[in-house]
């Protein structure tokens, strides 16, 4: 009898575990869209500071054609150079998909912005696919350690 009373409540712990581990992931999406819509602000305001923010201090940017931008600092810097050759404005963020373990998360979906490069007279808009990998800090918020984004052109 209390070999089948342990069995039983291992089944129960391990149902309980398993429950909590959905309703994570079920919760990521609705714990990453609000940050993904702040970045957003930050980006068409063209904040290089606001937006490096958002990355944990160890974060990897992968680009297209450019090498690896890794740490907060250089990504700040990289933003800012990228700021002070064209101005963003519409850009938009559409998350397809967000699921976590509680610490970790993933996130992927769709980019669109337009951008006025300097000494044009007409913006172009690009669009592409990201995949980010999210991280909780120290204060529960949830930063970008890796984020990868390629366009579709």
């Amino acid at each position: 009898m209390k070999i089948m009373s342990l069995i039983v409540v291992s089944v129960l712990i391990g149902s309980c575990k398993k429950e909590e581990a959905l309703r994570t992931m079920v919760n990521a999406r609705s714990a990453i869209a609000p940050v993904l819509l702040k970045y957003t602000e930050a980006f068409e305001k063209n904040d290089a500071v606001k937006l490096a923010a958002f990355y944990d201090e160890q974060a990897t940017v992968l680009q297209s054609f450019i090498e690896p931008i890794q740490g907060r600092d250089r990504i700040e810097r990289q933003f800012s150079n990228l700021f002070n050759q064209s101005k963003f404005s519409k850009v938009s963020w559409t998350l397809a998909n967000a699921e976590s373990d509680g610490l970790l998360a993933y996130a992927h979906g769709n980019f669109t912005m337009t951008l006025l490069p300097n000494g044009l007279s007409k913006a172009v808009t690009i669009s592409g696919k990201f995949l980010s990998v999210w991280k909780k800090d120290h204060t529960d918020n949830w930063k970008i350690l890796s984020e990868m984004r390629e366009s579709n052109d």
